[in-house]
Parts: structure tokens; sequence; C-alpha cells
């Protein structure tokens, strides 16, 4: 009789290499949700690329406190040598705190490893900040996602930024998801299949105004479109990233893992 296979290590987030702790919420959520006492093992992340088998040393009602021991997976850098994945920067406007995390929940999950609130001029005052705890509270929600899809990168959350700032930054492959362009998503991907470092960009409610339209073209920023609705932000960027990475994450299908 087949002995039963070994449950996989429940996955836990790093704070500091150097010292080492849990990051802020983990070691109650090791406590209270996962029930982790000391002995247990884990796999610590430390959101840069490395998972670590990690051992609760302690945990009472002062903390838990853990040691670190043989690391156990490393992956480069989405868009470096080696990775499966691209590297995808979305540049999308901020939207309600409710529909910001759905949001990040799927940049997480998708492996996009950097997501940049966009200020355009339609941006309302809400889309124009991201500090204190709306901030800890996306950030949060971003590593909750990256232990769910099994991710080794941690999504970075930039600060909020104006479109003209980032226009004036040069990148290797950006376009603008907009249902007014003639060019399917799909189809501009499959014809850049080269390109390994992308830039996605969304309109806030109401889309690019004229002049932001006319700065994208100045810059060789070209539209695309998804679909012929109109969709919400948080799931035209789930769906744009989910072309780019099916399109171009490197996988052999019969291991069904990536390809060296």
């Amino acid at each position: 009789m087949n002995a039963s296979p070994t449950p996989p290590l429940r996955r836990l987030r790093l704070a500091d290499l150097s010292t080492p702790e849990l990051a802020p919420g983990e070691a109650e959520h090791a406590q209270r949700v996962l029930r982790m006492r000391s002995g247990d093992a884990f796999e610590a992340l430390d959101g840069a690329g490395s998972a670590w088998l990690g051992r609760i040393r302690t945990a009472d009602r002062r903390g838990v406190s853990i040691e670190l021991g043989e690391l156990l997976r490393r992956e480069p850098e989405p868009g470096e040598q080696g990775s499966a994945l691209p590297r995808v920067t979305v540049a999308a406007a901020l939207p309600r705190l409710g529909h910001a995390e759905e949001l990040v929940q799927c940049l997480s999950q998708l492996g996009a490893r950097r997501w940049i609130p966009l200020v355009t001029r339609r941006s309302p005052p809400s889309g124009r900040e991201l500090e204190g705890h709306r901030r800890e509270r996306l950030e949060r929600v971003a590593g909750e996602a990256l232990k769910q899809s099994g991710g080794l990168w941690a999504l970075e959350i930039a600060t909020p930024t104006p479109l003209e700032a980032l226009l004036a930054a040069p990148s290797a492959r950006a376009v603008r998801c907009t249902p007014r362009a003639d060019v399917r998503l799909c189809d501009f991907v499959a014809s850049s299949c080269q390109i390994n470092t992308w830039v996605l960009y969304f309109g806030p409610e109401g889309g690019f105004d004229p002049a932001e339209e006319q700065a994208f073209e100045a810059a060789g920023v070209p539209g695309v479109w998804l679909a012929p609705q109109i969709l919400r932000i948080e799931v035209a960027v789930s769906a744009a990233l989910a072309v780019l990475v099916n399109r171009l994450a490197r996988v052999d299908p019969a291991a069904g893992a990536p390809a060296g």
C-alpha cells in the first residue's frame, strides 16, 4: 500500500532575513489561524525570489520566534534569464479600496512585478495618494496572494506617479489598453514574443483625456484593446495580464514546470 503523500509546507512571509522575523501579521496568522506550534516547519518567503525551510522555535503569548534552515527554492527575477515569467509593470489608476484589493490580488497571483498607481487628469483626489493604513492593507493583500499563488517574487507597489513622468522614462515595450484601439492585445503580444519587459497602461474611469492620448502617441506607446465591452479597471488589468503571461511564460508543457 502506497504511503500518503507529504502535505505541502505552509507558507509564511519574512520581514527580515538578518534577524530573522516574520512579516507583520504573519505570527498572529500562524498561531490563531494555522494553529502552528513549536517545532512546526514552514516555507519562509523573502519576497525576493527565495524560499527557505523555516521552523517555529517558540509560539506563546509573547509572540512567535523562528529559525531558518536550508534554501528550498530560488527563482530568477521575472524577465531575467531562467525565469518563467516576463517582467511586467502595470501602470493603472488607483480604484476605490475594495476594488483596489481585488486588483492587487490579481496582479500578485498573475506574477506582475510592479504596480504603479497612475495619476491622470481625470484621477479623483482619492486616486492620487496611497499612504498609511491604505498602503499597509494593500501590501498585506499582495503578500497573502503571493503565498496562495506559489510565487516567490512579491508585487512591488510604487508611489502614485503622474502619467507625464512615466512617459518620460524609457521602457522596453509599452502599450495602453483602450477600447478605441484597432489592434487586439493578443495579436500585439504575438508579434513581440521576444520582448521580456513590458509596461501596461490603464486609465481611470472615463479613460485618458485627448491630451493624454496625444502624449501616448508622441511617446510611441500604441493602443490595444481587450474586449468590445467597457471593463472595470481590475477586470481589464486581470484580462490583459493573463493574456501577456499566457503568451510569454516559458513553460515546459510536458513537465508542467518552467523550462530551463
